[in-house]
């Protein structure tokens, strides 16, 4: 596999290279939260790309990755009277 590599940005705005590093599986469930109005959401993040960062390690060694994420929300039931009418 060859080495993509990609300018990136830490928590606080520096620069920093990393290699993108492709997703091969991702096993993502829904989280269901519910609020106060009733309402039950189901919420779930799906992964989409993975860039492991150059020259990063944490305090155990391990790389050091930034995951961006897209999330998926469902509604899975709301109250009739949030409901719009008609």
């Amino acid at each position: 596999m060859e080495e993509r590599r990609i300018e990136t940005t830490d928590a606080i705005g520096n620069k920093i290279e990393g290699v993108i590093v492709p997703i091969r599986e991702s096993r993502e469930v829904f989280s269901d939260v519910f609020l106060e109005d009733g309402t039950t959401l189901k919420i779930k993040p799906v992964a989409v790309r993975a860039i492991r960062l150059s020259d990063r390690w944490d305090n155990e060694g391990n790389p050091i990755y930034h995951v961006s994420f897209n999330n998926v929300i469902a509604i899975d039931g709301a109250p009739t009277e949030l409901k719009r009418k008609g």
